[in-house]
């Protein structure tokens, strides 16, 4: 068993490596491959009966001289098939003296008579070769057997694989077949489709009349009569609802702080965009206007010509003064201009007394010094000046220039205490009381039933009234709410309430 998996193991590799089932050939000449293999068998067997026959002869043979006959063995494979060459190797190898030593080698080797049948039966060459032969010829005929079935099973596989690809373009023509009559059918059942709704578009325009006259004349009194009234039906049942509703002075207080908010909003708006309105008189000019603009054009030629006048005469005078500078130049006097210098010069180095360290008057000294020098052409000594009295200095005043304008004067700020001034008038309203109070107890109802007004005159009377006592309760005091406060504002929703019974009678 082990032999035939072997020789089928031998086949599929040497049919893999000379790619024997690779093309569609069917059938091939055997014999080389059969001769290739037989050699490489026999080399082997050779091979392994070498070993094994040194192996018997010499059980003590170390792994190094077991390595070195099997690369003999190896670099010799080629002449093995031939006796001369299996002579050579035995010689090489040393194989004639362990054969002379063969009776002691089985006798010692006895107890391992079970591990290879060398040790129990000598054979010879010539046996071992018919041997060999015999097993040859017939790992030779499972070859060509093995061989054959592979070529049956090649063959079954490439027809199976025919077929299936016959089958494959049968399947996809069939599906393409299918496909095609698909679509007719689709195209069909659109063309079929579109003719209908062409007869039922041209059944309907036949059939199609207009509406009855009697239809529109209740849709024009549904929407233009009907309608508005239950709109305005609607706003009046809302507007009652509101009026019902229990007063919330929170709701009135924050009405007013956003109407506040939004007059406050207007006034900046005003404020922002008034110089930007240009603003036309011509619609409004009168004689007295007119006297007026002739009036300030008079003026501002007077004063145009007077501003004239004075550039004139300041022109004047800078070039008369240029004039006389140029005929009449001014001459240096050395006199002032050494005095000058040593008024510099005692202004850097000031001169003290000795007697009480004080420092002299720098006028005096320059005064004694320019003198001493004009008159003696040198210095006195101080010793003799000490008492001379002292010259003062003068001070200059300059004529003011009219032609240069006076600065403006500088204003002061005035703090004012904003919360002070709040408080002394809260305080002055609370000693003196509200100016509102008198008026509390006047019927307001009465008096406009006594006047003779139409329905119009009445709801505008009523609605001021109303708008008049809400400003007086809120603003009284300033925000705060007393029993008076209170009362106005139940007035002005009494005024309300009875605008709104006026409105639905």
């Amino acid at each position: 068993m082990r032999s035939k998996t072997t020789v089928r193991n031998l086949v599929n590799k040497i049919a893999d490596q000379e790619g024997l089932f690779s093309h569609d050939t069917e059938e091939m000449d055997l014999k080389p491959l059969i001769r290739k293999w037989r050699g490489t068998f026999m080399k082997d067997e050779i091979k392994n009966y070498a070993l094994n026959h040194l192996y018997v002869t010499d059980p003590t043979m170390n792994k190094k001289d077991l390595q070195r006959n099997l690369k003999i063995l190896n670099d010799n494979i080629d002449v093995m098939g031939t006796t001369d060459g299996f002579q050579k190797i035995e010689k090489q190898i040393g194989l004639d003296d362990k054969i002379l030593q063969k009776s002691s080698t089985v006798s010692a080797l006895k107890p391992m008579k079970d591990l290879d049948p060398f040790l129990e039966k000598k054979e010879t060459y010539e046996q071992k070769k018919q041997k060999l032969d015999e097993e040859r010829d017939r790992q030779l005929a499972q070859v060509e057997d093995l061989m054959k079935k592979r070529r049956e099973k090649m063959t079954k596989l490439r027809q199976k694989q025919e077929l299936q690809k016959l089958e494959q373009e049968e399947e996809e023509e069939k599906t393409n077949h299918e496909q095609k009559v698909k679509e007719l059918e689709e195209k069909i059942q659109n063309i079929e489709a579109e003719r209908k709704r062409k007869i039922e578009e041209m059944n309907a325009n036949t059939k199609k009349i207009e509406k009855p006259h009697f239809r529109k004349i209740q849709k024009n009194y549904t929407d233009k009569v009907l309608m508005p009234n239950l709109e305005q039906k609607k706003k009046k049942l809302a507007m009652i609802r509101d009026m019902h509703k229990p007063i919330d002075m929170d709701e009135i207080f924050e009405h007013k702080k956003k109407m506040d908010e939004i007059a406050e909003k207007h006034r900046k708006e005003f404020e922002m965009n008034r110089p930007k309105d240009d603003f036309t008189y011509k619609k409004y000019e009168t004689n007295w206007l007119k006297n007026v603009k002739e009036y300030e054009y008079q003026n501002k030629e007077e004063t145009e010509k007077k501003e004239g006048d004075k550039k004139e005469l300041y022109e004047k005078m800078r070039s008369y003064g240029d004039m006389v500078k140029e005929m009449h130049w001014p001459t240096v006097s050395k006199k002032k201009q050494l005095e000058m210098q040593l008024l510099k010069q005692s202004l850097n180095h000031p001169i003290k007394n000795r007697l009480n360290g004080s420092t002299l008057s720098s006028n005096a000294g320059n005064r004694r010094s320019t003198e001493n020098l004009l008159s003696h052409g040198g210095f006195q000594s101080d010793r003799e000046d000490e008492h001379s009295n002292t010259v003062k200095r003068r001070k200059i005043i300059w004529k003011e220039n009219p032609m240069v304008p006076k600065p403006k004067p500088k204003k002061t700020a005035q703090v004012v205490d904003w919360l002070l001034e709040r408080r002394k008038a809260r305080d002055e309203q609370d000693r003196d009381g509200p100016t509102y109070k008198k008026d509390i107890v006047n019927d307001w109802k009465k008096d406009i039933e006594k006047a003779n007004l139409n329905q119009k005159e009445k709801y505008e009377q009523l609605e001021e009234e109303a708008r008049r006592k809400e400003e007086m309760a809120v603003l009284g005091q300033g925000g705060a709410m007393d029993d008076n406060d209170k009362l106005l504002i139940f007035e002005s929703i009494k005024a309300k309430l009875s605008l709104m019974e006026e409105f639905n009678s």
